[in-house]
């Protein structure tokens, strides 16, 4: 959301409940956005259909989108299996690339999930290798494959996760989407 305004507020409408408002922040300009977390735990059955109404109680502010995610693992160690060929993607070394190679997930097929949603939005995350201790880092240009190098995460570290709702999840690399 963006305002350059005091006290406009939304609400949502999930399967005709109304839900608390939300209260917009003055961000001081109409294209400077910010996220805002509803504060509720709004929980749905995977593959279950509702109607979701976003309800403006007051005008002056720009909204940019919304989302409703699952919670992420974040801190958690999670294995990526690739639906290409469904085998477990490797981190070997600092230098090799991932690669979907392996049967079966050992140390270097195992990922620490760590949240970087308060540096850019909500559903980002750095995927630390627990084989190096290293981040995953995308090429900016996106002409060279992921490698597990990184000592920080920063951009070149950030993906943003989507769940698909059918056990599958997707990673897109913020540097360069």
């Amino acid at each position: 959301v963006a305002s350059p305004n005091n006290g406009s507020a939304i609400h949502f409408v999930i399967d005709g409940t109304n839900h608390p408002s939300l209260t917009i922040p003055n961000t001081g300009n109409w294209q400077i956005y910010t996220n805002i977390e509803s504060g509720t735990a709004y929980a749905f059955s995977k593959g279950s259909t509702h109607t979701v109404r976003l309800v403006c109680d007051t005008g002056g502010f720009n909204i940019n989108s919304w989302q409703y995610h699952n919670d992420i693992p974040i801190g958690d160690t999670v294995t990526l299996r690739s639906a290409a060929n469904n085998l477990f993607v490797s981190a070997a070394n600092s230098t090799s690339p991932l690669i979907a190679s392996q049967a079966t997930p050992g140390i270097s097929e195992e990922f620490q999930l760590v949240d970087q949603g308060s540096a850019h939005w909500y559903g980002c995350v750095a995927l630390k290798s627990v084989g190096n201790n290293l981040f995953v880092s995308a090429d900016p240009a996106g002409v060279s494959p992921l490698v597990a190098n990184g000592t920080n995460a920063g951009p070149s570290q950030t993906f943003q996760w989507s769940d698909h709702a059918d056990g599958t999840i997707s990673l897109r690399a913020v540097v360069n989407n």
